[in-house]
């Protein structure tokens, strides 16, 4: 398969695309490295990725800014960095990219527990990781 992994530089993407290149052609996109540069608060960045990247079999997203802290500091200034980078960069993903992929591709978006299991100072993780899962959910 060919993969467009993006946030291959980070946490999740340094330990998954090892993995996934030991049988797959990967290309990787980020903020700052990778094959190809991404915004993902950005659709017309999301636009040029994909008429950049062709024949694509899957697309990984493994990116996507939060902010972490007390509830008391959450702002909407602070809250929309999740909402405009993870959850609208994850989902304009699929609306854009559906168009750009293989017949059969898939996506592959990237969460987190604090969707299910929020813990205190992480509120904002909360709601972007809880939009995330109700997107996929509803799109599948």
């Amino acid at each position: 398969m060919k993969i467009l992994l993006i946030g291959a530089s980070g946490t999740i993407g340094k330990i998954l695309e090892p993995a996934l290149e030991k049988n797959h052609e990967i290309i990787s996109a980020g903020r700052n490295s990778g094959d190809f540069r991404i915004d993902l608060s950005d659709s017309n960045s999301i636009e040029k990725l994909f008429s950049e990247v062709k024949n694509i079999d899957a697309c990984i997203c493994v990116a996507g800014d939060c902010y972490t802290g007390d509830l008391l500091t959450l702002d909407e200034e602070k809250i929309n960095i999740g909402i405009k980078n993870k959850l609208l960069g994850q989902i304009n993903l699929v609306l854009i990219g559906q168009k750009h992929l293989n017949s059969n591709g898939l996506f592959i978006l990237t969460s987190g527990k604090m969707g299910d299991k929020p813990v205190k100072k992480n509120t904002g993780k909360a709601i972007v990781n809880g939009g995330i899962n109700s997107f996929v959910l509803s799109a599948s």
